[in-house]
């Protein structure tokens, strides 16, 4: 799902219905007096004002959300790879499938078989895996 269009929607919404609020008479139903200002005339009267809170509303509902996303994401992904083991299945980053062979926690490469029938082998870095099947 696309928050992004969500998200701006929602701001459109938020900006209209606060202008809206701004320029409505003063409580009571009487026009204000000529020297009196409502607050609310004031803050949203100003386009400045109105700009800030649509991006302050923008950044509260989808970068916010995205950054917490990917950090959690990362946070999986180097937990993955930490968590290697022998006879996992894995994907490296230029598409190579493979069965780890070989994997020390504390070497920063790996050895995978890249072919059942002739038991091919291949030395690749830890980063260079991008996904991790581990076997049940």
């Amino acid at each position: 799902m696309d928050y992004s269009i969500l998200a701006i929607d929602l701001v459109n919404t938020v900006v209209l219905r606060l202008s809206i609020l701004a320029q409505a008479a003063a409580p009571g139903g009487a026009a204000p007096e000529a020297g009196e200002v409502n607050l609310l005339t004031s803050f949203f009267g100003n386009p400045v004002n109105l700009l800030m809170l649509a991006v302050m509303l923008f950044f509260f509902i989808v970068i916010w959300p995205q950054q917490r996303q990917a950090k959690t994401q990362q946070l999986a992904h180097e937990q993955a790879l930490a968590g290697m083991k022998k006879n996992d299945r894995v994907i490296t980053s230029g598409g190579i499938h493979g069965v780890i062979i070989q994997a020390n926690s504390d070497e920063p490469v790996i050895t995978i078989r890249i072919d059942e029938n002739t038991g091919t082998r291949m030395v690749v870095n830890r980063d260079a895996v991008v996904k991790v099947f581990t076997e049940t």
